[in-house]
């Protein structure tokens, strides 16, 4: 989605006012569990302005319960490689707990093949070199997810939901390169290349919400969560000149988050038309990194295996007042506060930022 002209990087997207983890895709969603979208082309005070754009907040329905069953499989071919979907959802219920269990798998695969035909020329307009580079790639991709969601209605009227998100990636690659120099002085630092790589991503996030309504149509919505996960990327690139392995590269990657997060938000009705809304919001995220690039064994920054770390600590409170003026005007009139403090440490170096608004 993209808003006022600009790409959607610079659009905030959020999930009953909260920020989907990481992977979480907007077609994992019913629509018949959605209540409403709400776009807001300006800052509000209840959600965090961190985007340039606008915020499209899309609120699910409060006590939704699928009855069917739901089965979905498609298959897609290009080129010969397939790319095969699998999901299923499972409504159940037993006195005041009700449960909706999703979760999908998918496989797909992929075959590329160009050929690049380079010309260089020096500033005199004489030929540097000419050369047709060959390649040829394969990819495969394998994920699982997992969404269920639970929720329990208390005697009192107050409500707990419990949401769970797993997603599980696994990607493999394969590629070879060759160069034939046609014309030219410059000599190709390799003659063939092969390449190969493994990824990996797994998500792991739980998000909570917990609903106490008040008297005179009062209520206080509390939510929480809490998650973590890890990248790893491995690449191995094997460059020969003719029959000898001339240069050897290495690139590994790892990357571990952690975060929780812990907020609220009390409304009361005042007065006609008038809603007062005030809440607070806490959040923190760890994350920590390694990344080893190395040429026939050799480090090439400095800060090779290093590992890099960074936490954020972000606090936040607002107080609005949601006024709807009529049938097809609402106006906000609110206040809110932000701190954020950054820390990140590399190499025995040590730098902390602390900035509100």
């Amino acid at each position: 989605p993209r808003m006022r002209g600009m790409s959607g990087a610079y659009t905030q997207m959020l999930i009953n006012g909260e920020r989907p983890p990481p992977g979480f895709s907007l077609d994992s969603l019913p629509p018949d569990q959605v209540e409403r979208i709400e776009v807001m082309r300006g800052p509000v005070a209840e959600h965090s302005t961190q985007a340039i754009a606008g915020t499209i907040n899309i609120v699910l329905r409060e006590g939704y319960r699928q009855k069917d069953r739901t089965i979905a499989v498609s298959d897609s071919i290009e080129h010969g490689k397939h790319a095969g979907n699998a999901s299923i959802t499972i409504p159940g219920q037993k006195g005041d707990l009700t449960w909706l269990l999703s979760g999908g798998i998918g496989s797909n695969a992929r075959a590329d093949q160009s050929v690049t035909h380079l010309e260089e020329v020096n500033a005199d307009g004489s030929l540097r070199t000419r050369q047709e580079i060959t390649e040829q790639g394969r990819s495969r991709n394998r994920s699982l997810h997992l969404t269920p969601r639970f929720s329990y209605k208390f005697d009192n009227g107050d409500t707990l939901t419990f949401q769970p998100f797993l997603m599980v990636n696994r990607g493999t690659s394969a590629a070879t390169s060759d160069i034939a120099q046609t014309a030219g002085i410059v000599a190709p630092e390799y003659t063939h290349q092969e390449t190969s790589g493994e990824n990996t991503s797994n998500f792991g996030r739980g998000f909570g919400n917990w609903l106490h309504k008040m008297d005179k149509g009062a209520k206080l919505d509390v939510k929480f969560g809490f998650g973590g996960g890890r990248i790893t990327s491995d690449n191995l690139r094997l460059g020969y000149d003719g029959s000898a392995l001339v240069n050897r590269w290495l690139d590994d990657f790892t990357m571990d988050t952690l975060g929780l997060n812990f907020g609220g938000k009390y409304t009361s009705p005042m007065g006609e038309g008038h809603l007062l809304a005030a809440g607070w919001d806490m959040e923190s995220q760890e994350r920590k990194e390694v990344r080893i690039s190395l040429r026939n064994g050799v480090p090439q920054f400095g800060d090779s295996g290093r590992q890099l770390s960074a936490d954020t600590h972000r606090v936040a409170a607002f107080v609005q007042d949601e006024w709807d003026v009529s049938k097809q005007f609402s106006a906000y009139f609110g206040l809110r506060w932000e701190g954020i403090r950054t820390t990140s440490s590399n190499a025995g170096y040590e730098v902390r930022n602390e900035s509100s608004v």
